[in-house]
């Protein structure tokens, strides 16, 4: 039984339970326990829901949610009671999880998971998730978090739900998420978290940045990491602050203030210490302000601003 509804047009479309609904033109079109809404195309359906909209496409389905529209495509779907969404174009994209407000345009196989006031945007199997969360393009990322944002790339994670303001550009495989002290247990935030490019790069701390090269993990207020290969910055998950290492391979900076730049299997332990380049040069736990510069195996220790230049 329908009431106040109306199929205009096309070839085997049906309505079942409609009111104020309107039904134009198309191919085998359903409409099953709805009210005030509209739909055409070819093979779409509409069931159990107000106010929904699918305008053109084929096989498209909106499932019992309410203020919600599907624009062309092909077997897109909105379902579990997700209102005030929107699909546009693209193939296989799905909003579920009482999203909310949330939008996904074109692409294949994304989707909208307990979203509010989120987006995805072109790319392949990219989800979105949390409040004020964006996935622009790309393969296989996901963001959470509150105003998170993943900008192309694959398989980049945006995975604390608790983070707020963090961003990856594009790269591989790369992560923002949280870090767990090594004494307490407790979870650190990643806020204003940033990785750019690269593989396998991690984030795990308020306002640490990583920015190209590979495997490298930041975990610490503050802490830079640019480019290079297996770097670290505070690799005991402590709340250290403002260490940076730029470049070189498989360096660590665990301390305050610390730098390193360039070089391999450096190792700062002490607030202020610094090493350019060089190979396995240490500066160590006591003392303060220690400086390497180049050479191998040098070892900075105790007391106030020592400092070695080049040398075995």
């Amino acid at each position: 039984y329908s009431n106040s509804s109306l199929i205009l047009g096309g070839h085997n479309n049906t309505f079942n339970n409609a009111t104020n609904s309107i039904l134009l033109g198309g191919i085998n079109n359903q409409g099953a326990d709805i009210n005030t809404s509209f739909i055409g195309g070819v093979s779409n359906v509409l069931n159990s829901l107000y106010y929904g909209l699918i305008l053109s496409g084929k096989f498209n389905k909106i499932l019992s949610s309410f203020n919600t529209s599907i624009i062309n495509g092909y077997r897109n779907s909105i379902s579990a009671t997700s209102t005030y969404s929107t699909v546009i174009n693209g193939k296989r994209n799905l909003i579920k999880g009482n999203s909310t407000l949330s939008t996904i345009e074109n692409g294949y196989l994304n989707q909208m998971n307990l979203a509010t006031y989120s987006s995805v945007i072109n790319g392949r199997s990219n989800t979105g998730s949390s409040k004020y969360t964006v996935v622009v393009n790309g393969l296989n990322n996901f963001a959470t978090g509150y105003f998170g944002l993943v900008g192309n790339g694959v398989n980049n994670r945006n995975v604390n739900t608790d983070t707020k303001y963090s961003l990856i550009l594009n790269g591989k495989e790369n992560r923002i998420s949280q870090s767990i002290h090594y004494l307490t247990a407790n979870p650190f935030i990643s806020d204003f978290g940033t990785v750019v490019n690269g593989y396998s790069n991690h984030v795990m701390f308020n306002y640490s940045t990583v920015l190209n090269g590979s495997d490298n993990h930041a975990n610490g207020a503050f802490n830079l990491i640019l480019n290079g290969d297996s770097n670290k910055t505070n690799n005991n998950h402590e709340v250290q602050t403002a260490t940076t290492v730029i470049n070189g391979l498989n360096n660590s900076a665990k301390h305050n203030y610390a730098t390193i730049v360039n070089g391999a299997l450096n190792r700062i332990e002490t607030s202020f210490g610094f090493i350019g380049n060089g190979y396995f040069n240490q500066v160590p736990s006591q003392g303060y302000f220690g400086t390497v510069l180049n050479g191998r195996l040098n070892n900075a220790q105790g007391g106030y601003f020592n400092q070695i230049f080049n040398g075995n």
